[in-house]
């Protein structure tokens, strides 16, 4: 064991009678694992009783429950994640229900003042494919409040006349040029607007702070650190520089580690490769630039050329690029960008964001580019049922094939998307382990099924190496980050396991099963 200063005044935390997740041999066999300050000071074997309490330290014994580096969400929407915690969950409404929706409404307006906004999210993506379904419809359960619904995926949003009207949305909005503002036949507004949402509630957000997200942030934070969550990256292409700054002064030691992605525009590029490494906090980094490659006008956005050049030029300034691809010929277009740039710049892995439909052409293309893949497996639990009604059936097994995704990728993180889905991994372990969804239906192959602890590599570990930070944290070494979270094995699968959280050295969650002892 390290020999430890008495005189040392950081905070000591010593875990003992614990199974450590590892994969270094040299720390296989120990059962003990010392915290000084905000870091990892010792990891040793000591027999059951025999191990040396320092001074000042709180020691908890974890019963021989598993510790694992803390969780890493390489794919959140923070701030929307927050947001929707003053809205209404519409998930459960199946699709083409709408007595359910009208229903949900008027239960909802009885409880609100007329003067509030009404907010909802998650309804499923085919209510906004269905022309009946607009401002007009909305009206009839509330014409006097403000309505506003987004879809499941966060790319649909629709308002009542009523939000229309105080928003002073029209077609010429300078405002909502990068998306799609439906119009029906007649030439009016139905309401429904495609890629517009963040716009959108920009405009809300301006009228009201009924849905203001920095106020819910600590208690997201929480529920984040209840499920062994010590880090995330916010995967917003809307993002700004000055929201690392934002994002700073909200976020304290105790919160949570913020990989923040930043729009990928030439501005954008220039202004970081002057600025960046001024611009780190110890909790709030930047990670590199997201691209949203999005079919919602008809044709893909940005066009191939152009997409070339925005992954060329950030890694010529030594940022490594995120997109987001979904369908099959956006992830080939994103794979024929890094392809080309990395002929000129090798030292550069990109990121594909989502990779849902991980077709044969792709694989084929795959095996042949490095890349990062960071997907969903929550998705195949909450949205599998959807997809398997949406999707012919001999399509299912390109449908987030987990196990081919890890072979022919660089490394596969995993993530939530949330507000897409609840930002809880434990859903996630079970995707990925059973393939099942919600209704008990199996999503593709069992073949394409993963293990815990290659499901556990993906939330930790490939975490920290899409965002650049596997020198200072995600594995469970000496000299890295206290960032960790201490199981019960025997409930993972179930529900949430999470007995306990440190982050940066602190305990921030704390089931209260395990005994602490100041010492």
């Amino acid at each position: 064991m390290t020999t430890y200063d008495s005189k040392d005044s950081r905070n000591l935390i010593l875990l003992t009678n614990c199974e450590i997740y590892t994969k270094d041999p040299t720390i296989a066999g120990c059962n003990n694992i010392l915290i000084a300050g905000n870091k990892i000071s010792d990891i040793f074997y000591a027999p059951p009783g025999k191990h040396t309490v320092p001074e000042r330290c709180i020691e908890i014994d974890c019963f021989r429950n598993l510790v694992i580096p803390g969780i890493n969400d390489a794919h959140i929407h923070l701030l929307s994640s927050a947001a929707v915690m003053n809205q209404h969950s519409m998930h459960s409404i199946h699709s083409k229900d709408y007595e359910m929706i009208a229903k949900t409404l008027t239960s909802i307006k009885t409880k609100h003042n007329q003067s509030e906004w009404i907010g909802a999210y998650g309804l499923d993506d085919r209510f906004f494919l269905d022309q009946n379904f607009d401002s007009q419809w909305l009206d009839k359960f509330a014409v006097n409040e403000p309505v506003f619904i987004s879809n499941e995926t966060g790319h649909a949003i629709i308002l009542n006349s009523k939000a229309m009207q105080m928003l002073h949305i029209s077609q010429t909005d300078d405002s909502l040029l990068h998306g799609v503002i439906d119009v029906a036949e007649n030439g009016q507004l139905t309401g429904k607007f495609f890629d517009l949402n963040s716009a959108i509630f920009h405009k809300i957000n301006a009228f009201t702070n009924q849905f203001n997200a920095d106020n819910n942030l600590p208690k997201l934070f929480t529920q984040l650190h209840q499920k062994g969550i010590t880090s995330v990256q916010d995967a917003g292409h809307n993002n700004k520089i000055d929201k690392l700054q934002r994002l700073s002064l909200i976020t304290d030691v105790n919160a949570i580690r913020i990989g923040l992605m930043i729009g990928c525009n030439i501005q954008n590029i220039n202004d970081l490769a002057s600025i960046h490494q001024e611009i780190d906090t110890n909790m709030v980094k930047f990670i590199g630039l997201k691209i949203m490659l999005s079919e919602a006008t008809g044709d893909y956005l940005p066009a191939k050329s152009e997409l070339e050049y925005l992954v060329k030029l950030s890694n010529s300034k030594n940022f490594r690029v995120a997109v987001h691809a979904v369908e099959e010929q956006a992830i080939n277009m994103t794979l024929d960008a890094f392809s080309s740039a990395h002929k000129f710049y090798p030292d550069i892995v990109n990121r594909i964001e989502h990779c849902s439909e991980y077709t044969d052409s792709v694989i084929e293309k795959a095996k042949t580019i490095p890349f990062y893949s960071v997907t969903q497996p929550g998705f195949i639990l909450h949205r599998g049922d959807y997809y398997i009604e949406a999707h012919p059936k001999d399509k299912h097994n390109d449908l987030y094939p987990l196990r081919t995704m890890q072979e022919t990728s660089h490394v596969l993180a995993f993530s939530s998307d949330s507000p897409v889905i609840p930002p809880n991994p434990w859903d996630g372990f079970i995707s990925a382990q059973s393939r099942n969804t919600l209704r008990g239906n199996q999503l593709g192959t069992s073949n394409e099924r993963l293990t815990f602890n290659e499901i556990v590599d993906c939330y930790t570990t490939n975490g920290a190496i899409v965002e650049g930070s596997q020198d200072i944290k995600g594995t469970l070494a000496v000299g890295l980050l206290a960032d960790l979270a201490i199981l019960d094995a025997s409930c993972i699968g179930s529900s949430n396991p999470t007995l306990l959280t440190i982050l940066n050295g602190n305990i921030v969650w704390d089931s209260e099963a395990l005994v602490l002892t100041l010492h």
